[in-house]
């Protein structure tokens, strides 16, 4: 696989959240096995030691993520919410979004 953007031009985040609020099979794949999930929609190998997790908010359910506290975050990082478009690849350098994070 690829550590391109998806041919669609949108950030692999984006890409992602688009197609589980568009397609609800798309959705229930991702939840079920997202890594899978994931290198199908973006063309993108989630590396095996990032755990990934989908979780899902419903009418009387918001989850906040938080930071590991492992992790040594910059004040850009926290501020940037870990760079919300791109996900885990933020985690391991391969961040497509770099200058914006």
């Amino acid at each position: 696989m690829t550590d391109s953007k998806p041919p669609t031009g949108e950030s692999p985040w984006a890409l992602i959240t688009r197609r589980a609020i568009e397609d609800p099979d798309f959705r229930e794949r991702l939840i079920d096995d997202p890594r899978s999930t994931i290198v199908e929609a973006t063309g993108r190998d989630v590396p095996e030691d990032i755990e990934v997790v989908v979780v899902e908010n419903g009418p009387k359910t918001f989850h906040i993520v938080l930071p590991s506290p492992d992790l040594d975050l910059s004040e850009t990082d926290v501020a940037a919410g870990m760079c919300l478009l791109c996900g885990p690849w933020h985690l391991t350098g391969t961040c497509d979004n770099a200058p914006m994070c």
